[in-house]
């Protein structure tokens, strides 16, 4: 979870912070094979998918990732797989 500037590390670290923050789910996307769902709930995300991800997995995933949340947004119904 390594990016420009702002790693998943320190995101995750500065999302736990804020309540706000830690109502909208996270999934994690990853190239690292080794990382699985177990994991990311241990850094409070939902979920985490393995690159290169199909779409109908990843709209699946969200949408079950979305579902764990307290409330759906209003384009959900509108996200087709």
């Amino acid at each position: 979870m390594s990016g420009p500037g702002q790693d998943g590390w320190n995101f995750m670290r500065w999302r736990a912070q804020s309540a706000s923050l830690t109502a909208i789910p996270v999934l994690i996307l990853t190239t690292v094979r080794s990382a699985n769902g177990e994991w990311a709930t241990t850094l409070g995300a939902c979920n985490c998918l393995h690159k290169p991800i199909a779409v109908d997995l990843f709209l699946a995933e969200l949408r079950r990732c979305l579902s764990l949340s307290a409330g759906l947004p209003a384009w959900y119904t509108h996200v087709r797989p």
